[in-house]
C-alpha cells in the first residue's frame, strides 16, 4: 500500500501513525476434509507517514507475517481470500480512505 501527498487541515502536509484495519472472509479445506468458512478475520497494523515534507507513506505485509505473528497457524493449499472491508484511520481514529471507484 502506498499513500502519497496526504494534507492536513492547515494546508500542509500530514504526519503521525494511522492503523490499516482489513477484514478478510478465508475459505479452506479443514483437516477433516470439508471446505469450510472461517470466521470473518479482523487484523490491522500501523503505518506512519514517513516525511511531513510530502505526506507519504508506504508498507507492505503478507498475510502468512501477520497470521504469523498472531502466533496463528499458516493457510492450506486450497485457500481463497475474500477482501470484506479495507479502511485506513488517521491517528485520531478517524477513517479518511477506503478503496473504491471514485466517478
Amino acid at each position: 500500500m502506498k499513500l502519497s501527498h496526504i494534507g492536513n487541515n492547515n494546508g500542509g502536509y500530514a504526519s503521525g501513525t494511522g492503523n490499516v484495519m482489513a477484514i478478510l472472509r478465508v475459505t479452506t479445506q479443514d483437516y477433516s476434509g470439508d471446505d469450510m468458512t472461517v470466521i470473518d478475520f479482523p487484523f490491522g497494523f500501523a503505518i506512519s507517514l514517513s516525511n511531513s515534507y510530502s505526506g507519504s507513506a508506504s508498507v507492505t505485509k503478507k498475510l502468512g507475517d501477520v497470521l504469523q505473528g498472531l502466533n496463528q497457524p499458516g493457510l492450506s493449499d486450497c485457500t481463497s481470500i475474500e477482501i470484506v472491508s479495507i479502511a485506513i484511520r488517521d491517528p485520531n481514529g478517524n477513517i479518511f480512505a477506503v478503496p473504491g471507484v471514485r466517478y
